[in-house]
């Protein structure tokens, strides 16, 4: 189940980053986790912010116990291994920990 924090916008989201979107949520899932998104093409981001875009979302991992937290990052990296998706976990450990994931267009 892929779930929307409220305020959040997927209005201008690419087929490439709706694709990203299917990717990640699945690998939440298939680890028993819900899958938030808490960044669209919403929000305020860097000026280069492919958030802007469409093409870069922003994934909660507050909820996801510590153990298992490099468990969801290994399935996620190899989910878009070989791809032009790229993704990190900002903030580990800190207020404002996510994983953001994009598609790299350049």
């Amino acid at each position: 189940m892929i779930r929307l924090k409220p305020g959040v916008s997927l209005k201008h989201l690419t087929p490439q980053g709706a694709a990203l979107l299917s990717i990640v949520a699945s690998c939440f899932e298939e680890l028993g986790f819900v899958c938030v998104v808490t960044s669209g093409s919403d929000g305020t981001h860097s000026p280069a912010s492919l958030h802007y875009t469409g093409n870069a979302l922003d994934f909660r991992t507050k909820h996801v116990p510590r153990d298992r937290l490099d468990s969801l990052l290994d399935f996620v990296s190899k989910a878009l291994e070989g791809s032009e998706f790229q993704w990190l976990l900002e903030k580990r450990d800190l207020p404002g920990e996510h994983l953001h994931a994009e598609y790299d267009v350049t």
